[in-house]
């Protein structure tokens, strides 16, 4: 198998994390414009493919002795937020690959320098302890098959969390383990078709006997989920998107059987529209105090508490609610020519209403773990 990415090595020095933020936000159109390819072919467009390569977007966390540009929160959200706004799939697929990217800082310095020798972190990562690790000379044999593998079709890396077995994989001998294999020695089966998100390209991959040395293995336990929360960056970009179009298209726009030949001058469009874009602020406001928790931590070299990811998770939840309520809202105000498959809006409400979905994301699982905590009830975090 030819390697995944070799087409999409980075074209340009390393840029600073504000320049990305502004490279993102002008790429908005041109992912607009290409989304509805990335959905129709299950993956992203090659011209978005070829700009976000262009763009150096690709770099971004990849540590800076490897050509990289640093990546904090406010800078992985930020860039997320905008490359959302023009394409939630995008937006999806770049705010995995940092969030494995950031994975794989955390790994010996020996698997570092084989992942990003390239300069770039294009990383293929599942959570789901669907595989196996079976201990042998010098590493383990992986098995397994994993679900929901964003980005694998242009990944150089692939990595799936697994359990530990004993010699003869009859029964769990250890922690699970994050395992690191080059996405060559993977097999991608094609069965993303679903009706949101269809551009992020999240194919089942499978595992046969492949081995892992040891040194490109991590504990699961060592991984604090933080991680996850880069993704708030996709759901309020897509919900920003969705009232940027609305707003767009009011001028001329009259409500069908009612005196209202401008829309923009109804009541109820005042109304709705300000009740989307209060959740977007409320939902901004959120992550301020998730980055700021966070950047907290790197900063004392701590890893975060299991009270603090309970709260983390629970704010990163209900700004996935606020973002998707906000899109409903708009959609719900389209009018009847929002359902044409040619309307940005209904490609908007399809994703976020598909990204919501994620069994990380729920809002009431995360709820719980953040009841559980401010009642004083034991209960489970990820990262725990």
């Amino acid at each position: 198998m030819s390697e995944p990415g070799a087409a999409l090595r980075p074209r340009r020095a390393p840029r600073s994390g504000q320049a990305l933020i502004d490279a993102a936000a002008a790429l908005v159109p041109q992912l607009r414009g290409a989304a509805v390819a990335s959905e129709q072919r299950g993956w992203l467009a090659e011209d978005t493919l070829e700009a976000l390569a262009d763009g150096g977007f690709f770099s971004l966390g990849v540590p800076q002795r490897h050509g990289g540009t640093p990546m904090d929160w406010s800078t992985h959200i930020a860039v997320v937020e905008q490359l959302s706004r023009g394409c939630g799939s995008t937006g999806w697929v770049m705010a995995l690959y940092y969030g494995d990217t950031w994975i794989v800082t955390k790994f010996p310095s020996a698997a570092q320098d084989e992942v990003f020798a390239s300069g770039t972190g294009r990383i293929s990562g599942a959570t789901t302890l669907t595989g196996t690790l079976v201990p042998t000379d010098g590493g383990y044999i992986l098995n397994g098959r994993w679900g929901f593998h964003t980005g694998c079709p242009g990944a150089d890396w692939s990595l799936p969390c697994a359990r530990v077995m004993d010699g003869d994989g009859t029964r769990e001998a250890d922690e699970p383990r994050f395992a690191l294999v080059p996405m060559g020695q993977m097999e991608i089966l094609a069965d993303w078709d679903v009706f949101g998100m269809a551009g992020t390209g999240s194919n089942t991959v499978t595992a046969t006997d492949v081995f892992v040395p040891e040194h490109r293995t991590i504990a699961l336990a060592s991984i604090d989920g933080s991680v996850q929360i880069g993704a708030v960056g996709v759901v309020i970009g897509m919900a920003r998107a969705a009232i940027e179009l609305f707003l767009e298209s009011l001028p001329g726009r009259s409500i069908t059987y009612t005196h209202y030949n401008e829309r923009r001058e109804a009541p109820i469009t005042h109304l709705m529209v300000a009740e989307a874009q209060l959740r977007v602020d409320t939902a901004q406001s959120l992550v301020a105090g998730m980055v700021e928790r966070l950047e907290a931590c790197e900063r004392d070299g701590q890893m975060l508490s299991a009270d603090a990811r309970a709260i983390l998770l629970a704010h990163k939840a209900h700004i996935f609610r606020l973002s998707r309520e906000a899109v409903e809202i708009i959609y719900s105000q389209s009018g009847a020519s929002v359902i044409s498959r040619s309307a940005p809006i209904q490609r908007i409400f399809r994703d976020i209403e598909a990204i919501c979905q994620h069994a990380m994301h729920q809002v009431h699982t995360n709820l719980e773990r953040y009841g559980q905590h401010l009642t004083g009830v034991e209960g489970w975090v990820f990262g725990d």
